[in-house]
C-alpha cells in the first residue's frame, strides 16, 4: 500500500512557499512550479471559436432580457476561463440563484448562477414600480419564492439565447431546467474537478453583476475540433485580396475523383463462399444514378449512351443540406 501522500492542503503550503523565491536557492538548483491544469488550458486555447460564440451569446441574451422584463441590460462576454469547482464554489456571493440544467449533447449537468441582488432588480421592475430603483441590500435569509421563479424565466433566457448563439456550430438541447433550493449540489462537485466559465456582465442603470453559465470541462472537451475551425469571409482570411486571386487562378486545375456506381448487390456469407470463376451475377441497372465527388455526393442522373459510349445525364446538381448532399 502506497503511504506519506500529500494531502490537499499540505500540496497547497509547498506552493505558497514556493511562490515567495522569484530564483531558486543558488545552492539547490533551479526548480518550478507545475501547472496541473495546464493540459487542460492548452486546449481551451485551441478552441478559438468559443469566444466569438460566447460574445454572440451576449448580444442575444440583451435583447432577450429587453423582451422578457423591459429592462435595457448592457451585456459584455467576459473571457472563457478554466476553475476548479472547489473555487468557483468559494467564490460565489451570498444567496445566488442557481439552476441545474442538462445541455444534450454535453454529458453531466450544467450550471447557471445569477446574483440575488438581480433577481431584486427584477423583482422591481415587475412587481415593484417598474423604473423605480431597486431597494437597497436587505438582510437575506434565502431566495424569496418570486425570486426564485424569476430565476427560472431569467434561465430560460439565458438557454434560449445560448442555444440561437451555438447553433451554427454545436446544436444544444436543454433538458430537465431546475431552480436550486441552495448550493449544496453545486459544492457536491469534485472540488478538483474543472469548470468552463462563461461569464457575461451585466449592467443596467446603477447596476452591475455577472451571471455565470458553467460547464463541466470534461463535457465540452470532446468537441474542441468543432470549436477551433473558424470560415472566415473571403475578405478577412484573403487580406488585401492577393491570396483569393492565387486561389481563384489555381483551383480550376485541381484534380479530383468523380465516381459513379451503376449497380449493386447483397449476397448472403453463404452465398459468397459458393462463388467460382465462371459464376454469373444478374445485376440490374438502377433507374437513377448517384455521382460522387471525392467519396461526397454531389448529383445525380440516368444511365444511357452518347456518341458511341457510356454516359451519365446529369439531371439534378445536389445543394448544401438537399439529401445526398
Amino acid at each position: 500500500m502506497t503511504t506519506g501522500v500529500l494531502t490537499d492542503s499540505e500540496l497547497e503550503a509547498l506552493a505558497e512557499i514556493a511562490e515567495q523565491f522569484h530564483h531558486a536557492p543558488p545552492d539547490v538548483g533551479e526548480y518550478r512550479l507545475i501547472d496541473f491544469a495546464a493540459r487542460e488550458t492548452g486546449v481551451l486555447r485551441q478552441m478559438t471559436l468559443l469566444s466569438v460564440m460566447h460574445q454572440r451569446h451576449a448580444e442575444q441574451l440583451g435583447a432577450q432580457l429587453a423582451d422578457a422584463f423591459g429592462l435595457r441590460f448592457s451585456v459584455t462576454a467576459d473571457a472563457p476561463r478554466l476553475t476548479s469547482f472547489g473555487d468557483l464554489f468559494m467564490a460565489l456571493e451570498s444567496d445566488p440563484a442557481v439552476l441545474s440544467v442538462c445541455l444534450k449533447p454535453l454529458r453531466g449537468v450544467c450550471y447557471i448562477v445569477c446574483p440575488a441582488d438581480l433577481l431584486s432588480l427584477l423583482v422591481n421592475q415587475l412587481f415593484g414600480g417598474g423604473a423605480n430603483h431597486p431597494p437597497g441590500q436587505r438582510s437575506r435569509k434565502g431566495l424569496t419564492p418570486g425570486e426564485q421563479r424569476l430565476s427560472e424565466l431569467l434561465g430560460e433566457r439565458v438557454l434560449h439565447s445560448l442555444t440561437r448563439a451555438w447553433n451554427e456550430k454545436l446544436v444544444l438541447a436543454p433538458e430537465q431546467l431546475t431552480a436550486l433550493p441552495n448550493t449544496d449540489k453545486l459544492a457536491a462537485e469534485p472540488t478538483e474537478n474543472l469548470a468552463l466559465n462563461l461569464d457575461l456582465s451585466l449592467s443596467c442603470d446603477d447596476w452591475q453583476g455577472v451571471v455565470q453559465l458553467i460547464i463541466p470541462f470534461a463535457s465540452i472537451e470532446p468537441f474542441k475540433q468543432r470549436l477551433s475551425q473558424a470560415i472566415l469571409p473571403v475578405d478577412q482570411a484573403s487580406g488585401d485580396g492577393i491570396w483569393a486571386e492565387s486561389l481563384s487562378e489555381h483551383l480550376p486545375a485541381v484534380h479530383m475523383l468523380i465516381c459513379a456506381q451503376l449497380t449493386g448487390m447483397e449476397l448472403s456469407l453463404g452465398e459468397i463462399l459458393t462463388l467460382r470463376t465462371g459464376t454469373l451475377l444478374p445485376l440490374e441497372l438502377p433507374d437513377t444514378v448517384t455521382v460522387t465527388v471525392e467519396s461526397e455526393p454531389y448529383c445525380s442522373g440516368h444511365y444511357g449512351r452518347s456518341k458511341g459510349k457510356k454516359a451519365i445525364k446529369i439531371h439534378t446538381v445536389y445543394g448544401p443540406g438537399e439529401p445526398g448532399s
